[in-house]
């Protein structure tokens, strides 16, 4: 039951903010900004902490990836009313290339890590 209500409640949320997009875009476009930006900067601290926290392999990668995506959401903040139109595409496109690369640089060190043998009865 618990299940059924958070899909309507997601389900509800996404049509509201759908149908309020489509009648205001303007305003739409600065609110998802604001939005954005804020993804970017707790994102950004969290992808960080938890990096140097766990010190996986080559999570430096991770690290700068986290701290860039930071600066970008404060960026963003900065020069958040005319930001609106350009810099979220651009802060997206750079976030999501070097999330990509840390996240490649993650499964190439992982690869080569040696695989646990399990014992067969």
């Amino acid at each position: 039951m618990g299940r059924i209500l958070v899909y309507a409640l997601n389900a509800l949320i996404r049509g509201v903010t759908g149908y309020l997009l489509i009648h205001h875009p303007d305003a739409g476009a600065s609110a998802v900004t604001m939005v954005l930006a804020v993804l970017f900067i707790v994102g950004g601290i969290f992808r960080v902490i938890g990096a140097s926290s766990i010190q996986f392999p080559r999570w430096g990668w991770t690290a700068f990836a986290g701290v860039v995506s930071a600066v970008l959401g404060i960026s963003l903040l900065i020069a958040w009313p005319a930001a609106s139109t350009y810099f979220v595409g651009m802060a997206i496109g750079i976030d999501l290339v070097l999330d990509g690369g840390a996240l490649l640089g993650f499964a190439a060190a992982i690869h080569s890590l040696p695989v646990a043998q399990t014992r067969t009865a």
